[in-house]
């Protein structure tokens, strides 16, 4: 641990006392030392807090409500279910895959405290006798669809000929004009994020049988939407209304935006990042003012290049 900053290492500690003292109220038996718990995590986790608490902005990296922050889990329910946290079970990741790899699998047992959780929410909000009827009668004669070789294969001949009919009306979305007055702020997207929100989309997608053909444009509004929603709710506004489009690099290249989905073109010159757009208004002075005060502010907060 000889190439750990003294800030970080005594940021690592606090996590550390933290996570031990709320496992055990929790009922667990802490078998974790310091060194383990370090352990634990990779090289470009400690490199990210690194780089979070040399730029003052580990409290945003690390807010709670950042399904990107780092949080000390367990490995999977069965760990959970185990009782004991140690190196074997612990685990250090995102906090959107803590909750997925932490959910009940084929499998596993539900723990007693699971099933128990489980009926307390149910007791005492029984379905009424004429639901019951209406459900029954719904489903009666009416065999339940099932996602067929020959469904999938019409889905996909549906999506084709949509996809055909926005390419030849050129509804496809573009890159704004350059006679749109707007104020652009580009950021860096970390690979590690990117490919994490690119796995939820398709396993999503996968568990509703939905064929689709991902872009990296889409897997980058998609984080934004998650990475800066709190932020704009607590600004009295909406993410949405601010999320311009995704790019791999600094020059805006359309062919690779629609392409690019994996490894093969992310590299020096093709680094994902999202651009965040505050447009002005010549005839609303007052509106102007306040988008160019959210933009400074929001680059404030989150860094990236205007």
């Amino acid at each position: 641990m000889e190439n750990i900053s003294p800030r970080l290492m005594a940021y690592l500690k606090s996590w550390y006392a933290t996570t031990t003292r709320n496992k055990a109220e929790a009922g667990a038996t802490i078998e974790l030392t310091f060194e383990q718990f370090v352990g634990l995590m990779e090289k470009r986790q400690l490199a990210s807090l690194q780089k979070a608490i040399d730029n003052n902005s580990i409290r945003y990296q690390q807010d709670e409500n950042n399904p990107y922050a780092y949080v000390a889990t367990w490995q999977s329910y069965a760990a959970c279910s185990t009782g004991i946290y140690s190196k074997d079970t612990a685990c250090i990741c995102s906090r959107m895959k803590s909750q997925k790899i932490n959910l009940a699998g084929p499998g596993d047992t539900l723990r007693p405290s699971h099933v128990a959780n489980i009926s307390k929410s149910l007791t005492g909000k029984p379905k009424s006798e004429e639901h019951c009827e209406n459900i029954s009668a719904g489903k009666k004669g009416r065999p339940i669809a099932s996602w067929t070789d020959e469904r999938k294969a019409e889905r996909r001949a549906q999506i084709a000929a949509k996809k055909a009919v926005q390419e030849a009306n050129q509804i496809d979305r573009q890159r704004p004009t350059k006679e749109t007055t707007m104020i652009e702020v580009r950021i860096p997207v970390p690979i590690e994020e990117y490919f994490e929100t690119r796995d939820m989309l398709e396993t999503s997608f996968n568990e509703h049988s939905i064929p689709v053909v991902m872009s990296a444009d889409t897997v980058l509004r998609t984080w934004a939407g998650f990475k800066f929603h709190n932020w704009f709710e607590n600004h009295e506004t909406y993410v949405d209304h601010f999320i311009g489009w995704g790019e791999l690099g600094v020059p805006w290249q359309e062919d690779v935006m629609l392409a690019a989905v994996g490894h093969e073109f992310l590299d020096e010159d093709h680094r994902p990042q999202i651009v965040m757009i505050f447009m002005d208004d010549d005839e609303d002075a007052a509106f102007t003012a306040h988008q160019r005060t959210l933009a400074l502010m929001f680059k404030l907060a989150w860094g990236g290049t205007a």
